[in-house]
């Protein structure tokens, strides 16, 4: 079977199961393909191919475009220049970030037998794929510093004020929380002088917006006491 996406990447794969499990309508679901299973071990490139040609025959057969699936765009990078430029589009057209992968071959195409290993399908996570996203960077206003949990009890953790809260989206939260990037003497303090931090805005960054408008993979970076 392919390998495939549901969902435009900008949103998150916790919100495409809710979504999923809860749609009773899924009309607008549409495949994103970008790899499929093979029990023989042919080369991610040639896969790739066998892809391109599967949907030619496709479009051929039926005689216009598909509406339900589509191949995902695969370029060879020869720089980390070139890595830049193309994340950057991809990024600027609404994906959350790019996959890079190792390949069998050559910028010229030939292969080489002792690369094919780190090309084959491998089910799950491997090193031979790399996953690269941006962080994006917000502020909120602190309304409670909270403990941590276990051994972290005695250490702060900010309560903020969402700043992407939507009134119309029903889940949408008001609050969520961010772990500070800072030292447990730092957090110890957060906590005891909490009051002296609420109120003030809090700089965090964060991965990507749930399908709710709720940051996700939050990073404190520190109080902005400052105009």
């Amino acid at each position: 079977p392919p390998r495939s996406t549901l969902f435009p990447y900008t949103t998150l794969f916790r919100s495409i199961q809710r979504s999923v499990n809860e749609s009773t309508d899924l009309q607008n679901v549409k495949y994103n393909i970008f790899d499929y299973f093979n029990a023989e071990e042919i080369p991610y490139q040639t896969r790739y191919q066998n892809l391109i040609l599967a949907y030619n025959d496709y479009v051929n057969s039926e005689g216009q475009e598909p509406e339900k699936f589509t191949i995902v765009e695969c370029h060879m990078i020869k720089t980390y220049k070139d890595l830049k430029r193309r994340h950057q589009k991809y990024v600027l057209n609404g994906h959350e970030g790019t996959i890079v992968r190792k390949i069998s071959s050559d910028f010229e195409g030939n292969e080489d037998p002792q690369k094919l290993s780190s090309s084959k399908y491998i089910h799950g996570r491997t090193s031979n794929i790399l996953k690269i996203t941006d962080w994006f960077s917000a502020e909120g206003v602190i309304v409670d510093v909270i403990p941590g949990e276990g051994k972290y009890h005695n250490q702060g953790i900010m309560v903020l004020e969402n700043p992407f809260y939507d009134p119309e989206i029903p889940k949408s939260k008001k609050t969520f929380k961010v772990t500070p990037e800072a030292t447990e003497e730092e957090k110890r303090e957060y906590l005891v002088s909490k009051e002296k931090y609420i109120g003030k805005p809090y700089t965090f960054e964060y991965k990507a917006l749930t399908a709710y408008k709720c940051p996700f993979k939050c990073r404190g970076k520190g109080v902005r006491d400052y105009e």
